[in-house]
């Protein structure tokens, strides 16, 4: 298991090569605010996961966040990629979307 930072969440590209399961857990609503300056209601970002291990990636929610409809699952077999669009709701309530997935 493995928590995300905001600062990676942020970053938009998210590289996982480990081998094994990777149970994923998303930074808290209120850590990805902090780490947006001059953030507003609405404000969005988008990251990238990519999987090059031998693995699947479950993605876990923390407090605050919300994974909500988008395309996709809330996992990522392994040589696959998904697009994550992040929608800040409140202070403290981040939506995620699983946008798109694609093969590598």
């Amino acid at each position: 298991a493995r928590t995300m930072t905001a600062a990676e969440a942020l970053a938009g590209v998210f590289h996982n090569s480990a081998d094994g399961a990777l149970a994923l857990t998303l930074p808290t609503a209120a850590a990805i605010v902090a780490a947006m300056p001059n953030y507003q209601v609405g404000s969005m970002f988008y990251l990238w996961v990519v999987n090059t291990g031998n693995n699947t990636i479950t993605f876990t929610t923390n407090t605050g966040l919300t994974i909500t409809k988008g395309h996709g699952t809330a996992t990522l077999a392994t040589a696959l990629s998904q697009l994550l669009a992040f929608k800040i709701v409140s202070a403290t309530a981040v939506d995620v979307w699983p946008v798109l997935k694609a093969g590598q």
